[in-house]
C-alpha cells in the first residue's frame, strides 16, 4: 500500500502538478486523522468495557461481603440472645440468694460467655476500591 502511495506522489511531482500534489497531501493527512480518530474511539470503547467489567466485579464482591456480614449479624444476634438469657439467670440467682451464699464460681459460670467475639465489618472491597482510586 505504501508503494502505491509513493508511486502516486512521485508521479505527481515529476509531472509538475503541484495543485494535484497538494490535494493528494491534504487527502493523505485526512486519512491519517481519520485513522487516529478511529483508533481513539476503539481505545475509549475498550477502556469503557474494562471499567464496566471492574464495576461488575466490585458489585459482586460487595454483595459477597454483605452476605458475610449478614450471616455474622445472625450469629451475633444469637449470641446476644444467649447472653441475655445468662444475664436473666444471673439476676434471678442473685435475687433468690443471700449475699453470703453467692459464690464467685457461680457468678463466673453465669457470666462467662465463651461465644462472644467482637466483630469488625468486612471492608475488603471498600478498601480495594479506595486503594485503586476508583
Amino acid at each position: 500500500m505504501l508503494k502505491f502511495f509513493r508511486k502516486i506522489r512521485q508521479k505527481l511531482l515529476t509531472e509538475k502538478r503541484f495543485n494535484k500534489y497538494l490535494i493528494y497531501g491534504i487527502g493523505e493527512i485526512i486519512l491519517v486523522v481519520f485513522g487516529i480518530l478511529i483508533a481513539l474511539s476503539i481505545n475509549n470503547w475498550n477502556e469503557q468495557r474494562k471499567q464496566t467489567a471492574q464495576i461488575a466485579k466490585y458489585a459482586k464482591s460487595f454483595v459477597q461481603d454483605l452476605e458475610k456480614d449478614i450471616a455474622m449479624m445472625d450469629t451475633i444476634n444469637n449470641t446476644a440472645k444467649k447472653i441475655s438469657i445468662r444475664i436473666d439467670s444471673l439476676a434471678n440467682y442473685i435475687r433468690n440468694s443471700k449475699i453470703e451464699d453467692i459464690s464467685n464460681l457461680d457468678v463466673i459460670c453465669l457470666t462467662w460467655v465463651r461465644l462472644y467475639r467482637p466483630y469488625s465489618w468486612n471492608r475488603a472491597t471498600l478498601e480495594e476500591i479506595k486503594n485503586s482510586g476508583s
